[in-house]
């Protein structure tokens, strides 16, 4: 087929750059992995993903993706760097804005559902949020370095290629099956579990297509796992934060509440992620900055 060797613009096709650019990311993420686990520990850490040294870690797994999109596009593509989606535009603020307040609104909405069913309830422990506040830019930080290194992985350069090369519903669906079957690694995963994060793959997915660009899907990433983890206590796709606002007891039933694994394992957030997809789809709210097409390729079928 033609998408595994050259379009007919006579470029390389998009099956072969995204394996180049998987590969690539592939051998560098190991290598941040391999080095991390090197460095000196002065004892067993229980929370290896907020370690002292997070934040440095998460920022060469960002670099470990970003570098080989930026190889890719400037050596094999051709195309600015910009292309990327981390161009800076006039509705840069904007984008980020939106994600931040809708993230924050979709998992508040979850957290008061399950609180007025009677399937949450709030633990108050003696200083325990007072704690936590001294410590809110540093968790913030880190889900959002986090959250750039998932979305530069799953909405970025290979993403984009997959788009051009198969159409946007077929790259759609299956950057989300990957990116629900890639969390099936984390601890407490279940079948349900893993079909709400593939329908958040499809609403961080449809976030890029409307802006094309990579600010509101990161900043939508950032707020979701930020608000679930830090503000409300709930575990992040099977992970928990050392350090919360709010301390929660699940008294509903796992199916319903997402039990250790999250809310993204439990019901309530099936209509929360179709909402939000169907809100990002058609709101007026959510397009792309003027020069945003001017850096988009059309498919190449």
């Amino acid at each position: 087929m033609r998408v595994f060797w050259y379009n007919r613009r006579g470029e390389i096709g998009a099956g072969w750059r995204i394996l180049a650019y998987g590969g690539l990311t592939i051998l560098l993420s190991l290598s941040v992995l391999k080095l991390y686990s090197l460095l000196p520990k002065t004892e067993e850490i229980a929370y290896p993903q907020f370690a002292p040294g997070s934040l440095l870690f998460y920022a060469a797994l960002c670099a470990a993706a970003f570098v080989p999109g930026l190889l890719m596009c400037r050596r094999v593509d051709k195309r600015p760097v910009a292309y990327l989606g981390f161009g800076p535009h006039e509705r840069l603020h904007i984008e980020i804005l939106q994600g931040l307040a809708q993230g924050l609104f979709l998992v508040t909405l979850i957290f008061l559902f399950g609180l007025g069913a009677g399937w949450l309830r709030v633990l108050w422990p003696n200083g325990l949020g007072a704690a936590a506040l001294g410590q809110t830019g540093f968790y913030l930080a880190c889900f959002a370095l986090a959250a750039a290194f998932e979305e530069l992985l799953w909405r970025g350069y290979a993403f984009q290629v997959l788009v051009q090369g198969t159409g946007k519903i077929p790259a759609v669906v299956i950057a989300a099956a990957l990116f629900g079957v890639a969390h099936l690694a984390n601890p407490n995963a279940n079948a349900l579990g893993t079909l709400n994060t593939m329908l958040a793959g499809v609403w961080l997915s449809v976030a890029y297509l409307r802006t094309r660009s990579l600010w509101l899907p990161i900043s939508l990433h950032t707020a979701w796992n930020f608000s679930e983890g830090f503000l409300f206590g709930f575990p992040v796709s099977g992970l928990r934060c050392p350090e919360t606002i709010l301390r929660l007891s699940l008294q509903g039933p796992a199916w319903i509440t997402g039990g250790d694994y999250g809310p993204e394992a439990g019901a309530l957030c099936l209509p929360i992620f179709l909402a939000a997809t169907l809100y990002l789809a058609w709101a007026k709210r959510v397009r792309p900055a003027g020069n945003a097409f001017a850096l988009w390729h059309p498919p190449e079928s």
